[in-house]
């Protein structure tokens, strides 16, 4: 029998057969999804090749068996080879190992963290293909928006930590991850699953399309589509967590109702601060954070990420809004997610009353440790270390074990502004000047644009004697605004703790009285001068 498959060509037939559907289902693979095909077409493309195989290999016997016409040849079999079907059948072999090759070539190796958990879910950055603002917006939202549903079991990775690592992986924030690429990230982060998913449409309409992967391996867990519009927002993520959570049981369905009664301009306000926060804008986000809370004072998430952009600002707005959103956050404490609530509840309250500098620096150390995943707990940590030093001598370990947390916290976010800054400070107060410069060079070209690059090429003007960003002082100090010349000012308290001369001492105080127009800054100048 085999050597009758043989002689009618049956097995090479099948053979080329099986190349060439290998070729067009890896090339449906790479094409089907950002045409914005859906699903069931590569499944049908699936069935169609599956049922050609019988076809082929009976067409193959049909077409191959020998004419007899009663002539001498009657009975012969031809057994000459057909050079023609040769050359076909090697031509779809090279081009199927070919495929292959170039998948094993650029697919990326998987190096996996030591272990990873089913309970926790990294989501990538959702595949958009529209210039509509409404929809761009969700690239990165995406992560914000379910960060607090799934912030329990299981649970989300940190959307900034998430982010970052993505930034880090990729070499073009436009580019999208493959899905070997997505699994090889979530398994570097400690994750057991991943979401990657797309978003074809405008504002008005869209669809989005996401896929669930079970890492390591890449297996598919399961599929998510949701029709809706950018003014239907919150339906669309209720629809989408509530079918993840129906592939990945375990969520209390009330979780999902977290951000689904906010107003939806507060949450494109919420995301926008966010996306402004991971980039350094902190004016941005502070502004953007106001406006959410503007909208709904009892978004407490708002709340949180207003604290954190105006603790990067020096003004008396800055201190207003962070003043603000410490009320808030306070008063409406119990609209956050658990894992969050709990977290802060415990920041903020101190067993048994008041408690010493070395109680309280203990405690932020044990809740750092409890909430290892956090790049702000283990920043606050470091925070506190590196302030409070300075009243705890016998404690000599203090200011490194402040650098330690900080490098912690920038491990896990290295998009957190405020701890590189953090880093910077104590690098500024140690006395070591190596690498100093890489380090003031960096953060000029984070802070660009904003308030503390001022701060940033005074500094190194005074501690390295820049020439360079001395003689851009000179040539801008006239024409510095309020905050920007209280940045200088504040980069004097740093230089003097760290016994640098300033040399922009007398021209920043008059710049400040020339540039304080305003009634709320020159109450400030008068109690910073008095």
């Amino acid at each position: 029998m085999w050597a009758e498959l043989k002689r009618r060509r049956v097995v090479r037939v099948v053979i080329a057969y099986a190349a060439v559907v290998y070729v067009v289902l890896e090339v449906a693979q790479l094409t089907f999804e950002p045409l914005g095909l859906p699903d069931w077409t590569y499944q049908f493309l699936i069935f169609i090749a599956l049922a050609g195989f019988p076809v082929a290999g009976v067409l193959a016997w049909a077409f191959d068996v020998p004419s007899d016409d009663g002539g001498k040849e009657a009975g012969r079999i031809d057994t000459r080879p057909n050079p023609k079907g040769r050359w076909i059948l090697v031509s779809a072999v090279v081009v199927a190992l070919g495929v292959a090759i170039w998948q094993l070539s650029f697919r990326p190796n998987t190096v996996m963290a030591d272990g990873v958990s089913a309970d926790l879910i990294a989501v990538i950055p959702f595949r958009i293909s529209s210039a509509d603002e409404r929809v761009t917006i969700l690239r990165e939202g995406v992560i914000d928006m379910l960060a607090p549903i799934f912030s329990a079991t299981p649970r989300v990775i940190d959307s900034g930590q998430m982010v970052s690592a993505w930034r880090n992986y990729i070499e073009d924030e436009s580019q999208d991850l493959s899905e070997g690429e997505a699994v090889e990230l979530a398994g570097q982060l400690g994750a057991g699953r991943v979401l990657m998913g797309s978003i074809v449409g405008d504002g008005d309409a869209f669809a989005l399309n996401a896929r669930l992967l079970q890492v390591p391996g890449g297996s598919a867990i399961g599929d998510v589509t949701v029709d809706g519009s950018a003014d239907g927002l919150r339906e669309v993520l209720s629809q989408l967590a509530s079918q993840i959570l129906s592939m990945e049981a375990g969520v209390e369905d009330a979780q999902i109702d977290y951000l689904a009664d906010l107003p939806l301009d507060a949450l494109r306000e919420y995301l926008n601060g966010r996306k402004a926060s991971r980039r350094n804008q902190y004016g941005q986000a502070r502004t953007a954070f106001a406006r959410a809370l503007d909208i709904d004072s009892t978004f407490a998430l708002a709340a949180i990420g207003a604290n954190e952009a105006a603790s990067m600002g020096a003004d008396a707005d800055s201190r207003s809004l962070g003043s603000r959103a410490s009320r808030l956050l306070g008063q409406y404490l119990d609209n956050l997610p658990p894992r969050d609530r709990d977290y802060f509840v415990q920041l903020r309250s101190s067993p048994g009353g008041r408690e010493s500098v070395v109680e309280r620096g203990r405690r932020f150390g044990e809740l750092a440790n409890r909430f290892s995943d956090r790049a702000d707990a283990w920043y606050r940590y470091g925070d506190f270390l590196y302030h409070q030093a300075w009243r705890v001598a016998d404690e000599e370990d203090w200011m490194e074990r402040a650098e330690e947390a900080l490098n912690r916290a920038a491990s896990l976010d290295p998009s957190l502004g405020i701890v590189q800054q953090h880093l910077l400070f104590v690098k500024m107060n140690s006395g070591d000047t190596i690498g100093l410069r890489d380090m003031f060079e960096q953060e000029i070209q984070r802070a660009e644009a904003t308030e503390w690059s001022v701060f940033y090429r005074g500094s190194m003007a005074a501690i390295l004697g820049d020439s360079t960003q001395g003689a851009w002082i000179n040539e801008n100090i006239e024409r510095l605004s309020y905050l920007e010349a209280r940045m200088l000012a504040l980069g004097e308290g740093f230089l003097t703790f760290a016994r640098y001369p300033n040399p922009y001492t007398d021209r920043t105080a008059a710049r400040l009285e020339r540039s304080a127009l305003t009634e709320v800054d020159r109450r400030q100048y008068i109690q910073l001068c008095f």
